[in-house]
């Protein structure tokens, strides 16, 4: 079971994210909020399995808390939801633990696939998101080359999909493997790799300009 908490501003998203949630098999909504005061009452009795959290409500105080969190239970992931898809701030969402980034315009039911994809390890971005992220790193760049991490053709295949804002079961679709498989590719990926989670494999092959 995933236990959600959400935490925003926009009332009627919340209400109906908590609907979906209660409708979706494996999924539960165990509190909406409305600022990141409230959180600390959560962690008290549980820690969520997946925390959707707007940061326009305070970007920088958000950043912080996604650090806070990250450190103490990094065993919560957290998904950041903005009106925002600068660069910097996307970035920089993943840079403290974020595990996922998406535009606030994205349709309830999309963000309720995005919490189930997070939680089977996957890291959910916006198309925008991962454009916007592949020209921040070509931009401040430009100097690195290009390591040489062993990857073999179908594993940078599925990396440019996860780039591309695909998620697991997309990435299955689109290279007609099973779903396990994408698991297994991404098993070793983080192996060669030496990063923990797809927001760390996405800013790694960024940065490092692997593909």
């Amino acid at each position: 079971m995933i236990n959600l908490a959400i935490v925003g501003r926009d009332g009627v998203l919340k209400n109906g994210l908590k609907y979906l949630a209660e409708q979706t098999d494996g999924l539960n909504c165990t509190a909406i909020l409305n600022n990141y005061e409230e959180l600390s009452h959560i962690f008290q009795k549980e820690n969520p399995g997946v925390l959707l959290i707007d940061i326009d409500i305070a970007p920088e105080k958000a950043f912080k808390l996604i650090s806070e969190i990250k450190e103490k239970h990094p065993q919560t992931l957290m998904l950041v939801l903005s009106g925002s898809h600068s660069r910097d701030i996307i970035y920089k969402a993943l840079q403290c633990g974020a595990a996922g980034f998406l535009l606030d315009d994205t349709s309830p039911l999309q963000l309720i696939q995005a919490v189930q994809d997070v939680y089977e390890g996957g890291a959910p971005l916006s198309s925008k998101a991962a454009r916007n992220l592949v020209d921040y790193f070509q931009e401040n760049n430009t100097n690195l080359q290009t390591k040489d991490y062993s990857l073999s053709s179908r594993e940078k295949e599925v990396l440019g999909t996860l780039i591309n804002g695909k998620n697991v079961k997309d990435i299955a679709g689109k290279l007609f493997i099973s779903i396990d498989t994408v698991r297994f590719h991404f098993k070793n990926i983080y192996r060669k790799l030496n990063v923990r989670n797809q927001a760390e494999l996405v800013a790694k092959v960024l940065r490092e300009k692997i593909i």
